[in-house]
């Protein structure tokens, strides 16, 4: 009986441990594909274009306001959609107790606090930051989702300071939200409530595509100012990740 139970546990641990690798690479390496792509957009719209239309087309220019929101919308939607066609044992896992347009709108939920924390750390450190999304951004957005991929990157966070500083803002953006995921988890198991259960879950989906050392995602600011430093940072965040996320969101990764 002992042996068996060995036996078991250990290809449990296999599979899952395969399972969360998997989701880490696919993570690691549709976020990278998002960002190389849309840089390219973006160099064909200004190269080619050159014009005022090149300008209205990379993305909305009045204000972070308009970034923050229309990103807001876009990630909203595209979770829906990515749980709309998702098997409906994965839907029903994830939305465990809600309705799908419910734990859309708790997808947008931790872009709007990001954008909010960084405009609050630009004020307190006394650099500059624009929110925009583009619509390559949006597009790309929505080729994803209809792949089955819901990666938080409608939204870009151009941060202008001192190296150290801009290294300070991305470290602490990505501290914050590791600790509300830890926050919004530690009550969801005190009172049971399924939409925060979710929203940890997102929080930590979040902080792990924004630690990456790709412009302008957090973890690369954090990487020109100290790859090491950096490193520890996206160990630190790939070990909740790996910890903590419901294995039935890999699915939607």
């Amino acid at each position: 009986m002992t042996a068996t139970l060995g036996v078991l546990f250990r290809s449990t641990a296999r599979n899952l441990m395969r399972s969360t690798l998997g989701a880490m690479i696919r993570t690691a390496s549709r976020t990278a594909t998002r960002r190389v792509v849309r840089r390219v957009l973006q160099t064909l719209f200004a190269t080619v274009l050159r014009s005022g239309l090149a300008e209205r087309v990379a993305g909305p220019s009045a204000g972070s306001a308009v970034g923050l929101g229309l990103g807001v919308v876009g990630l909203a939607a595209s979770l829906g959609v990515v749980l709309w066609r998702a098997p409906t044992e994965v839907s029903a896992e994830i939305t465990a107790g809600l309705s799908i347009p419910a734990v859309a709108l708790l997808g947008a939920v931790p872009m709007v606090t990001y954008g909010l924390g960084h405009l609050a750390l630009a004020r307190a450190l006394g650099h500059r930051v624009t929110i925009a999304a583009g619509a390559d951004g949006l597009l790309l957005q929505a080729y994803f989702t209809l792949a089955g991929s819901f990666l938080p990157l409608t939204t870009e966070v151009e941060s202008e300071g001192s190296p150290r500083t801009l290294a300070l803002a991305g470290a602490a953006s990505l501290a914050g939200m590791v600790a509300l995921h830890f926050v919004l988890r530690l009550v969801a198991q005190s009172t049971g409530d399924p939409g925060l259960h979710a929203l940890s879950s997102l929080y930590l989906v979040y902080a792990f595509v924004f630690s990456f050392p790709l412009p302008p995602l957090d973890g690369s600011l954090v990487w020109a100012q100290t790859r090491l430093g950096w490193l520890l940072v996206w160990l630190g965040i790939g070990w909740v990740f790996v910890r903590d996320l419901p294995e039935r969101f890999y699915a939607v990764l």
